[in-house]
């Protein structure tokens, strides 16, 4: 009788010590799965859901969140649409804690990871739209001209919308010191 209760006693030790090895097993797990989630696939998670932006440029912006992209996102600001890099955000407010792994595709609501920020602004360029590209120091108004791989031309524009630009007045914008564009 007393071995019973000895063998009962190790298999109770034995069987917390299992309990609390697979607790420690799914705690190491957890962390490791969370260490391979972006923020692009936070952001994804959020998709329609308002968003508050501080970006590096120290500009504010609020909004809701309608495209998230490997390289931007798409946020809908005072009822105008703005293209942010995601290198260009600094923090963003309004994330759960919940991600969306993986491309969205057409009819989702969401951008293909694999339109990068080229894309979107060569998008834009053919639509002929007047924008706003706000750098940390200044905003230009005007068409994009053409995008290449590290930079932008846009021609400037009165805000009325009217004018072509002039060749005089077309400005060479680096891609990597754009905060954002925005419609007019």
């Amino acid at each position: 009788m007393r071995w019973e209760m000895l063998f009962a006693d190790l298999a109770g030790q034995l069987t917390v010590a299992q309990a609390l090895e697979l607790d420690s097993a799914v705690a190491d797990l957890t962390r490791a799965e969370t260490a391979t989630i972006t923020l692009e696939d936070r952001l994804r998670a959020v998709v329609g859901r308002p968003l508050h932006l501080l970006l590096d440029a120290g500009l504010d912006l609020q909004g809701e969140l309608r495209e998230a992209a490997s390289e931007w996102l798409l946020l809908v600001v005072s009822g105008r649409e703005v293209i942010v890099p995601l290198r260009a955000v600094e923090s963003v407010r309004g994330l759960g804690v919940r991600a969306a792994p993986g491309a969205g595709g057409p009819g989702q609501g969401r951008a293909p990871s694999i339109l990068s920020l080229g894309h979107a602004l060569r998008g834009i360029s053919r639509d002929r739209t007047v924008v706003r590209v706000r750098t940390p120091h200044r905003e230009y108004v005007g068409r994009i001209n053409r995008v290449g791989r590290d930079h932008l031309d846009v021609a400037a524009v009165p805000l009325d919308g009217r004018g072509g630009g002039a060749p005089a007045d077309v400005v060479v914008i680096a891609v990597s010191s754009i905060a954002h564009v925005s419609a007019t």
